[in-house]
């Protein structure tokens, strides 16, 4: 591209020096009102004596209406002229030997191309040459990363890399440092399945292994058979949160769509608006988001709040109040909050977000709150639980930043 900017250059500012000196030599005669005769010719040598171009002027019997430029050979030479308009019905022509310029032209535009020509061979032996250094630590991060195991997944070391690929390696080494995080989190999830399951499972064994060491009585039976059922049920609780912790893997893959947030919250609002009639509590909505229309997964930010308000509902006493809230902080955070009036956070608990992590002797599997956790991270959003200051209760709070979302 340069070296052929250089030549449009030359060419152009080659010929408009030709033109320049032909209208300079045509406005000295039509300004002099130097009088010619048609068929008259003759040569004028340049005033420089160190050059020893020559133009030659005619006048021909023939009538233009403007400047025209004209290009001719003659044999091996080259001329340039200049017609223009004479006295009455006649031409001035003034015509200059350019065959030099020409040949200087032509011997830069062969040079151009034979510099480019070489040029492409220098640029595709260094891009050869350079592929192949970036080639071998490519190779050596691609054989790394093929002997890693998911259950040994190493910290790659970047030291013998170039520096160019510290970036790249740090990277790697964050998405698996995330992938551990994962595997751990879910052997703790299995070691938690296992533990929930085994408990009931046992406590069915026992009472029925006791109630047929003897023959007894028909209320022992229906109460054993009673309490078999009722661990049965939380049984079918637990497999009920497993099946939603595998709607919700597969809602993370769920494609994004533009959603109006407010009617999303609406809708669930009207659904437990029911709910409080039906268990004597106080339901509050206050939404500050009126036609907020965000690209997001719909489906992960009804979990998290359906999950906060069923915790709150869970926890609140007849009587008491709960309250779901939404604005749009410095019109670029969404925050939704929601206000119970229940016992409030137990400070003992060390992870109230890990799996199996039950507040008090109320039901459940302990799987909400980590589910709605998980939730907020694929929406790049964050969660956060506090005990309210006024009296007993809990703030669960969601915010997402919609700035870069819209």
């Amino acid at each position: 591209m340069f070296s052929t900017a250089l030549y449009i250059y030359l060419y152009f500012n080659t010929y408009g020096h030709i033109e320049s000196e032909l209208e300079k030599q045509l406005n000295h005669i039509l300004k002099n009102n130097i009088n010619y005769q048609i068929g008259q010719n003759f040569y004028i040598q340049n005033s420089n004596p160190l050059q020893r171009e020559s133009l030659f002027i005619e006048v021909l019997d023939k009538k233009i209406s403007k400047n025209t430029y004209t290009k001719s050979k003659v044999q091996n030479n080259i001329y340039y002229s200049i017609s223009s308009p004479y006295k009455t019905n006649k031409v001035l022509k003034i015509t200059k030997d350019i065959t030099q310029d020409v040949r200087f032209l032509d011997s830069t535009f062969k040079g151009i191309i034979l510099v480019i020509f070489f040029a492409f061979i220098l640029i595709q032996l260094f891009a050869l040459a350079f592929s192949n250094i970036l080639y071998k630590p490519i190779q050596k991060l691609s054989i790394t990363l093929s002997k890693l195991k998911e259950h040994d997944l190493e910290i790659l070391n970047s030291q013998d890399l170039p520096l160019e690929f510290y970036p790249l390696v740090t990277s790697i080494n964050n998405l698996l440092q995330r992938i551990k995080s994962y595997f751990g989190g879910q052997k703790q999830l299995f070691i938690g399945i296992a533990h929930e399951l085994k408990t009931p499972l046992a406590v069915i064994k026992t009472k029925c292994e006791v109630t047929l060491i003897k023959e007894r009585e028909k209320e022992v039976y229906i109460n054993a058979l009673r309490e078999n059922i009722q661990s049965i049920n939380e049984m079918n609780a637990i497999i009920k949160t497993l099946l939603d912790l595998g709607r919700q893997e597969s809602a993370q893959f769920e494609k994004s769509s533009l959603v109006d947030v407010h009617k999303i919250l609406q809708n669930i609002a009207d659904n437990f608006h029911i709910l409080s009639k039906k268990e004597q509590k106080q339901f509050i909505c206050k939404l500050e988001t009126n036609e907020l229309l965000i690209t997001i997964k719909p489906t992960l930010l009804t979990q998290i709040v359906q999950n906060f308000l069923q915790n709150a509902f869970k926890f609140t006493p007849k009587g008491k109040s709960v309250l779901l809230t939404s604005q749009i902080i410095h019109q670029e955070i969404l925050r939704i909050v929601v206000v119970d009036e229940g016992c409030g956070i137990d400070s003992d608990l060390e992870n109230i977000y890990a799996p199996f992590k039950r507040a008090g002797n109320k039901s459940g599997a302990g799987l909400g709150l980590f589910l709605a956790k998980n939730a907020a991270n694929a929406l790049g959003g964050r969660i956060s639980l506090q005990n309210r200051l006024d009296t007993n209760g809990t703030i669960a709070t969601f915010e997402l930043r919609i700035a870069n979302l819209k």
